[in-house]
């Protein structure tokens, strides 16, 4: 921490450094993509059930469905399962005759240190 006398400033610069970002909750999009495979893998097998009668071609259409489930499922699981965060921040800048001095701190920190030097 460094202490900078008020009559050595010549000039505080604040910019705004707010930063959003998504990400998306792991657990549940692995849950629906493993549900999205079972379910698609079933339902491809079912529906050629009757018109492939051998039991080797029944489980590549199983597992090509599953495969498509599964790629489907992680792509509206990661959709519907996002999360959006908000990071508040500022970042100072203050002019001494002996050089520049930056640091990072809230919106809230930011506002009242301009209000002292204002």
């Amino acid at each position: 921490m460094m202490i900078i006398p008020r009559n050595s400033v010549a000039a505080v610069r604040v910019r705004d450094t707010d930063m959003s970002f998504s990400t998306t909750d792991t657990p549940k999009a692995a849950a629906f993509t493993l549900l999205s495979m079972a379910v698609s893998g079933w339902l491809a097998r079912r529906s050629m059930y009757g018109l492939v009668h051998a039991k080797g071609a029944l489980d590549t259409v199983s597992a090509v469905g599953a495969v498509g489930g599964g790629w489907a499922g992680l792509r509206m699981g990661c959709w519907l399962f996002r999360k959006t965060h908000v990071q508040d921040g500022s970042f100072v800048e203050v002019q001494t005759p002996a050089g520049a001095q930056s640091f990072n701190c809230s919106d809230a920190q930011a506002r009242e240190f301009t209000r002292l030097f204002s």
